[in-house]
């Protein structure tokens, strides 16, 4: 069975699209409604990476720098934003 190339399933997806006055039948509102709740999650780190650590233009620098200095930064974001619990922790 052939994969389907990330730029194919883009495509699948703009056939998918509603135009903004159409109604959404259930299935359509359950697929839009799941997305919507998955996107702020993933997007909460890269925002904390890009204003406290300053980290918005990324030079490319190859793979395994790139790498390198993002999983520093990655569990910097963690730590920073379970800061509240961490604190709650260390001072009960």
């Amino acid at each position: 069975m052939k994969k389907k190339s990330l730029s194919e399933s883009g495509f699948e997806r703009n056939t998918k699209r509603t135009s903004k006055r159409e109604v959404l039948n259930v299935q359509q509102w359950f697929n839009r409604s799941a997305t919507v709740r998955r996107r702020p999650a993933v997007e909460h780190p890269f925002r904390v990476i890009q204003r406290h650590f300053k980290h918005v233009k990324v030079g490319y620098r190859g793979p395994i720098k790139n790498t390198v200095q993002l999983h520093p930064l990655f569990a910097l974001s963690n730590l920073w934003m379970a800061r509240r619990m961490l604190l709650q922790e260390f001072s009960a």
